[in-house]
């Protein structure tokens, strides 16, 4: 196109020359190193990059042929790239040229070719650019076509086709930037019409902050006269775009700045490839060193968002059966949202993740909004601002679904091309991360256990490297064998052979045995005895030649053992054999020993003795092969049990004999298996001894069981009848214990007593200790005192249960006579204190009204005695002053008599009754007393009388006897009791003393309390003050509540 536009409008008084010199300027000094070739293959222009990079002048480049810069081969390469071009093209291959530079040397690197052709499609010039020589600084400016051959619509057509954004701007006489001129790529890049643009100002079409740093550059390149560079981001219509730009100050023939030239080149591309290529490194950095897999995940989120800022990442991780799905990193998902898909199932329908792993392919969510795999979590989703979802599997080598990659956007839409191919890209890397993480983790645990069975084996495992000279280096160790050569730092082995720290004699024995090995060539075992510090050891040792490619045999796996204790031990076996032959003759036990099979292998001279045996011989013989008539059962039955189960069985066998005097013998025998090295039962010791006595006087003991007038009874471990005896037969109206034998007491009689009693047989069985209680059988009416004791065996296991219980029922009459005795009396000593407490009312009104009266008369009496003769008759008045003071005097002790037998303030309420009685207190004593009282305390006469007295009482004592300082009283309600609590810091008693005992005012107190169903607590201790606690019931009891005492 022909070139027009601001250069030709009169804003600035240019002209249009002056405008494509601008142009001219700015093909000059653009960074890329560019060189304008015409079709005659001769130089037209030059970039000052290109002088800078190749050494030359532009004005020797000026008319210069080609083949003077270029090589024979790169201009042939040209020549044939120029010929496959057709008008139109825009995007053609690189080329590879060799540049001849300044001083001589040759320079071999990349080259964009740019065609342009005039108006009758006719090749006029080509421009070659090498951003290979372009520093990391420098902006790149490719070409498109051109029209006319002549210079300045050339230069028009390279400004107006290039990548780099071109503007004029024109400065106005307010110092204002005005647009003058922009190419094309500006428009594209800025969204902006060029129509609406020119004619503008710089910042019409910007935010204000950025305008504002704009037109600080603008300002500096104008004052300054300089040219001025740098990088700037600015959000535009278009985007958010990344700029570096130049702006050239141009002048008038006057030599004032009255335009500025700029360049820009969008670089917002670059960055992002470079972001991409930088967060991909991170990512194989992650990667190449083994770093953890979350770490690795989230590089690969973090890549994600970087590159596209507009999408949202998160990684879906499956566990070890493919069942279910776990939430892995997702840093910019809310956490109610990462809360509900935290774990979600593989499945059908269960979001666009779970039916992602499902399906093992991509499931794209258009509409978070409508979509029916959203249902469970939508609103959430959409509270979060998340309207679309495309979900893609993770899938390793061997096609297992290893998670799940979901990208969220704030829109509703379908991925584009680049996004598919970014989400695939990222989902490989997540697939790489987590497969390495599996190997990783299985290699671990393989090396784990192998490295646990190494060290912890207790053998002593060992590898031995065999050098070229036929020596034997050791190069790992475990832990067994450090300790099997006397706990010797690991150091001292490793990268040695055995006679460099091992005795000459001993190392000579060694390397004796690896020879032998090599020798061998095959798995050898040996024993070695070795005179080591610790003495004479033997060791047994298994030697593995390790062959290498050449098949020669260049390590040895050596797993030893110390067998010195196990060949003491067959001996020390051996001699304790004999010892057992020999202690076995003499035991007074009856010992017979039988093989895996049951054959009797050894049989002592007390079995033969016992079962009168002799000139019999049962050894060799199966239990079943010698059987006497009448034999228990139960021995074979026990024996059997040994040899099967491997466990210790004991039974009691009543056995036949062969003697006329004894025909029956009681053998109390333990059947014991003896385990071979494997864990084996290899014989079974059965020894036995001889218990007919002891079961003769059990015969006795059972007689006279059966003759006491108490019952007895035995129970076995499981708690079934063993034993009753004859009283507890007959109580029970039995016809014998076969009708009982074996059975639980519950299914005798399924009432409460025999449950109670079944509970406590068993709590006896498992506890293993005593106990007792108090059964009422019912409907005899009668009580009894039942104790309950364990009967042990050697071990201490409770093998049976003694119950024995007595008739109780006359002691719990008289109990009850006596119980109801004690409270006749206490209703008797209640009513002896109301009646007192009532006579001292009386007394202490009459002795206040009557007394008191006469005394306030008697008074009166004297006083007009004194107005009448006391004036003239001064003896007299002295004596009538006397006799006023003993008025007084005896007033005042009357009132107090009164006041100590009933106290007046008592009608008014115990709140009031209990400050008199402080402040008398305190008066009297000059002690202080706190007084804390519930508003809540509302006591009837009673009460009010039994707390007051308690109180009185308890400040007498206090005062007579403590010697203290301060007196605290409490009272309040709390539940169904009103609690009184009297504490002083006086030097306090110890309650266990006789003394303490008898106090009758502490007694007093105590019955007190008893009359009205309450409790007293004393507690005191020597040096540490004395509490007295009273709680009364609110509600009257009918009976008195014991009290618990101190």
């Amino acid at each position: 196109m022909a070139y027009s536009g601001g250069a030709n409008n009169d804003h600035g008084g240019g002209t249009g020359d002056s405008s494509v010199n601008i142009f001219q300027s700015f093909f000059q000094q653009q960074a890329l190193a560019s060189l304008l070739i015409a079709a005659d293959w001769r130089c037209m222009d030059c970039s000052q990059s290109f002088c800078n990079h190749s050494g030359y002048q532009r004005a020797q480049l000026l008319d210069q042929p080609v083949e003077a810069l270029l090589s024979a081969e790169s201009h042939t390469r040209l020549t044939h790239a120029l010929e496959q071009c057709q008008p139109g093209m825009t995007a053609l291959p690189p080329l590879t040229l060799t540049l001849r530079l300044q001083d001589g040397r040759e320079l071999t690197t990349a080259c964009q070719l740019s065609a342009l052709y005039d108006e009758q499609h006719q090749l006029s010039a080509c421009v070659l650019q090498w951003p290979a020589l372009t520093t990391a600084s420098e902006s790149v400016l490719p070409f498109t076509a051109t029209s006319h051959w002549d210079e300045q619509q050339r230069h028009r057509e390279i400004v107006e086709h290039a990548s780099d954004l071109l503007f004029l701007l024109e400065v106005t006489e307010d110092q204002r930037f005005r647009y003058l001129e922009i190419n094309q790529a500006f428009e594209l890049s800025t969204g902006i019409r060029r129509e609406q643009l020119l004619g503008g100002c710089v910042g019409d079409f910007i935010a204000a902050s950025e305008a504002l740093v704009c037109l600080q550059h603008l300002h500096a390149c104008l004052t300054e006269g300089a040219t001025k560079e740098g990088q700037f981001t600015l959000q535009l219509r278009t985007g958010r775009r990344s700029y570096r730009w130049t702006l050239v100050p141009v002048r008038n023939p006057d030599g004032d700045i009255y335009r500025i030239l700029g360049i820009a080149h969008d670089i917002t591309e670059q960055q992002q490839h470079a972001l991409s290529d930088q967060l991909q490194l991170t990512i194989f950095e992650s990667l190449a060193q083994s770093a953890p897999l979350t770490q690795c995940l989230q590089r690969v989120v973090h890549y994600i968002e970087q590159v596209c800022p507009e999408l949202r990442a998160s990684v879906m991780l499956a566990d070890d059966n493919n069942q279910r799905l776990h939430l892995g990193p997702a840093p910019s998902l809310p956490a109610e949202y990462q809360a509900a898909i935290s774990d979600i199932a593989i499945a059908e329908g269960m979001g666009s993740c779970g039916t992602a792993a499902w399906r093992g392919e991509v499931v794209k969510v258009e509409d978070i909004a409508s979509h029916p795999f959203f249902a469970p979590c939508r609103e959430l989703a959409l509270a979060a601002g998340l309207r679309s979802c495309w979900s893609e599997p993770i899938i390793s080598l061997e096609g297992r679904v290893l998670g799940v990659l979901a990208i969220y956007q704030a829109q509703p839409g379908l991925p584009s091309p680049e996004h598919l191919a970014l989400i695939h890209r990222a989902s490989q890397f997540v697939a790489i991360a987590i497969s390495r993480s599996h190997a990783e983790q299985v290699l671990r645990e393989s090396e784990q256990r192998h490295r646990d069975v190494f060290n912890n084996s207790q053998d002593a495992l060992y590898l031995l490297e065999v050098t070229s000279d036929q020596r034997f280096r050791y190069i790992e160790v475990n832990p067994a064998f450090e300790r099997m050569t006397s706990s010797l730092p690991r150091e001292q082995f490793i990268g040695h052979a055995p006679e460099d720290f091992m005795p000459e004699a001993i190392a000579a024995q060694i390397n004796a045995m690896y020879r032998r090995c090599i020798a061998a060539n095959t798995v050898v075992e040996e024993e070695l005895s070795l005179a080591t510090p610790n003495g004479q050891q033997i060791f047994h040792s298994t030697l593995v030649p390790i062959r290498n490619e050449r098949d020669s045999i260049y390590r040895i796996v050596a797993i030893s053992r110390d067998v010195t204790e196990r060949r003491r031990a067959e001996q020390l076996l051996h001699l304790r054999e004999q010892e057992f032959r020999a202690l076995a003759e003499l035991s007074p036990d009856a010992i017979i020993r039988y093989d895996c099979k049951g054959r009797r292998t050894y049989v002592n001279p007390t079995l033969i003795r016992v079962l009168n045996l002799r000139g019999r011989n049962i050894v060799g013989k199966r239990y079943d092969e010698w059987h006497v008539d009448g034999a228990d059962p139960a021995y074979e039955q026990h024996l059997q049990q040994a040899l099967s189960s491997g466990e210790a069985c004991r039974a009691t066998i009543c056995h036949p004999t062969e003697a006329a005097q004894e025909p029956w013998r009681y053998v109390d025998f333990r059947f014991v298996p003896e385990l071979d090295t494997h864990g084996q039962v290899a014989s079974v010791l059965a020894v036995g001894r001889d218990i007919t006595a002891l079961k003769e006087a059990e015969l006795q003991l059972r007689a006279l069981a059966d003759n006491s007038p108490d019952f007895v009874a035995r129970y076995d471990s499981s708690g079934r009848i063993l034993y009753l005896n004859t009283a507890l037969i007959a109580f029970l109206q039995l016809d014998g214990l076969q009708q009982v034998l074996g059975r639980l007491p519950s299914e005798l009689d399924p009432q409460h007593a025999s449950a109670v009693l079944e509970q406590h047989v068993q709590n006896c069985i498992h506890s293993g200790r005593s106990d007792q209680l108090e059964l009422y059988l019912q409907p005899e009416g009668v009580w009894h005192a039942i104790r309950v004791v364990p009967e042990c065996d050697a071990e201490g296991r409770v093998n049976s249960v003694l119950v024995v219980g007595r008739d109780i029922s006359e002691h719990k009459a008289r109990a009850a006579a006596l119980h109801e005795s004690q409270t006749l009396l206490r209703e008797l000593a209640a009513r002896r204190e109301e009646d007192l407490e009532a006579e001292r009312k009386r007394i202490s009104r009459e002795v206040h009204d009557e007394l008191g009266q006469q005394l306030t008369s008697l008074r009166m009496n004297l006083t007009l005695l004194r107005h009448e003769f006391g004036t003239h008759q001064p003896a007299l008045n002295s004596r009538l002053n006397q006799t006023f003071a003993l008025v007084d005097q005896t007033i005042h002790s009357v009132r107090n008599i009164a006041a100590s037998l009933r106290p007046a303030v008592l009608d008014m309420g115990i709140s009031l009754a209990l400050e008199w009685l402080a402040q008398r207190f305190t008066e009297d004593s000059g002690l202080h007393c706190k007084l804390q009282l519930d508003d809540r305390v509302t006591l009837d006469e009673a009460r009010a009388i039994v707390v007051f007295r308690v109180v009185q009482e308890s400040l007498t004592n206090i005062a007579r006897h403590a010697d203290a300082c301060t007196v605290s009283i409490r009272l309040r309600r709390q539940g169904a009791l009103y609690k009184l609590r009297i504490e002083d810091d006086g030097k306090g008693f110890d309650t266990r003393s006789p003394r303490a005992r008898r106090s009758f005012g502490l007694i007093g107190m105590q019955e007190r309390a008893l009359m009205l169903g309450g409790s007293m607590y004393l507690h005191s201790q020597p040096q540490q003050g004395t509490r007295i606690e009273l709680h009364i019931p609110v509600e009257a009891h009918n009976e008195p509540v014991e009290a618990l005492g101190s």
